[in-house]
């Protein structure tokens, strides 16, 4: 099953500025996903802690895809080289039945690479 969260656009809500869109999908990438936050690598978007964001992207549960909204905070910002930076972002107003299932999927894959990674290995624990 392919399953991927695709950022389509980002946008400052405290002056209305796109920080990301779809012409420049490739300056961001989604590293963690949690139950109630997301963490991002950067490359070229201007942020800092505690600046509000709308991120809007796409979660294809293959066969279909489904649009994904969310509101919230950056609560940690970590600057790197080149102008890139780690954001940690919590969320205020989302769907949370679509970022559950979502969420829920990830685990339930994670589960089944580590079954198979303990198989490998040998480890019975």
């Amino acid at each position: 099953m392919r399953l991927q969260f695709h950022i389509t656009e980002i946008k400052n809500l405290s002056n209305n500025l796109t920080l990301v869109s779809s012409k420049n999908p490739h300056c961001v990438e989604v590293v963690e996903c949690h139950p109630n936050s997301i963490v991002l690598q950067t490359l070229g978007v201007v942020s800092a802690k505690g600046q509000l964001l709308s991120i809007m992207g796409i979660i294809d549960f293959q066969p279909k895809a489904l649009e994904f909204t969310v509101a919230g905070e950056i609560t940690e910002y970590q600057a790197g080289p080149e102008k890139s930076a780690v954001i940690h972002f919590r969320y205020h107003q989302f769907n949370k039945v679509i970022w559950g299932k979502y969420i829920g999927l990830l685990a339930e894959r994670q589960n089944r690479i580590n079954q198979i990674f303990k198989a490998v290995k040998g480890d019975n624990e």
